[in-house]
């Protein structure tokens, strides 16, 4: 069985708390758990720059 973490953060103003898996990564969670589709993974290994995401 695979652990969940709970987290808490604010996205666009929301409160938004979520059990995910410890490996999941923030542009999916975007995608996935809040449906923020604008967020788009291109190459996977971050040099391409389209998962960029401003905190």
């Amino acid at each position: 069985m695979i652990d969940l973490y709970t987290i808490r953060l604010t996205v666009n103003g929301v409160a938004v708390e979520r059990s995910i898996e410890p490996r999941m990564l923030l542009s999916d969670f975007l995608r996935h758990e809040l449906n923020l589709t604008g967020t788009h993974v291109g190459c996977e290994h971050g040099s391409c720059g389209a998962c960029t995401i401003l905190m």
